[in-house]
């Protein structure tokens, strides 16, 4: 999910580099996940469902990177984990599409 999680993100970040439709990161230097996924839903990029989706999918990724080395996410997830993450991202990309138009 890490891999999910890292195209989420670098979308967000994208948008709030170009700054589309006057979207911009405002005061938030850092830009980290969890205030670009809560100025998403401010903005009305993302609906409050995704946003929480989001956030759990952040504290997973989070928690990835913080655990072993020898963590192999390969193996990790069941095929239906798998398959809910993939469905937030389809998701995601939708709600993203018709906030940007």
């Amino acid at each position: 999910m890490v891999s999910v999680s890292g195209i989420i993100e670098a979308a967000l970040s994208s948008i709030l580099e170009e700054g589309y439709k006057n979207i911009r990161a405002g005061t938030n230097e850092d830009r980290n996940f969890q205030s670009m996924i809560d100025l998403a839903y401010t903005n009305g990029l993302i609906s409050r469902s995704t946003k929480y989706k989001l956030q759990g999918l952040r504290r997973i990724r989070n928690s990835i990177h913080l655990s072993s080395i020898e963590y192999q996410e390969h193996v990790a997830y069941e095929p239906d984990d798998v398959n809910s993450y993939l469905d937030l991202l389809d998701k995601f990309h939708e709600e993203l599409a018709s906030a940007l138009g």
